[in-house]
């Protein structure tokens, strides 16, 4: 079990320094993934568990990959975010076979912005990396669902995103 998330780990810091040295030549619009379907309700007194959300993706959504539980501080480091930005982060990663990817989101104060667009960026970084490594998964990159209520934002990459969208808009609805 060691083995498997230290390999994990090591392919996830692989696929992000590969990104991260990689010049995004065809973006002028300051790193926004206009294509990703966004659903934003700006109602502030939403209060969710990012845990529960995360794992009822999970449980939810037919992934084609292992999706994997990864630490607050590396999801930070994910997405460029820290502790200052973010309450609470939930992430789920593939072993990096596949671009598939839940991650939940608590945002601290006045910071939505910020972590929307580290989602909008991820999200293109990750067209980047697997146009060469791994084309067939840039389906899910498409339009990947990326939820935005009051200080939540959550991303799931997958090949069911109508299905991720109604989980989503049905668990905030809930609570």
């Amino acid at each position: 079990m060691k083995k498997k998330i230290i390999c994990m780990l090591l392919v996830s810091m692989m696929v992000f320094t590969m990104v991260s040295c990689t010049k995004d030549k065809g973006n002028t619009d300051g790193g926004s993934s206009s294509s990703s379907s966004s659903s934003q309700d700006n109602s502030s007194n939403v209060e969710v568990s990012a845990q529960g959300l995360a794992d009822k993706l999970l449980k939810e959504i037919d992934f084609k990959d292992e999706l994997d539980n990864i630490d607050t501080e590396m999801a930070l480091m994910q997405y460029n975010l820290t502790s200052e930005e973010v309450e609470e982060v939930v992430m789920y990663l593939s072993t990096g076979a596949s671009a598939e990817e839940i991650a939940v989101f608590k945002v601290k104060g006045d910071n939505l912005r910020k972590v929307q667009s580290a989602v909008e960026k991820r999200i293109s970084d990750k067209k980047t990396s697997f146009k060469d490594y791994n084309p067939d998964e840039l389906e899910k990159l498409e339009d990947p669902t990326m939820y935005v209520n009051g200080n939540y934002v959550v991303l799931c990459i997958s090949d069911e995103d109508d299905k991720s969208r109604d989980i989503i808009d049905e668990y905030m609805s809930e609570k």
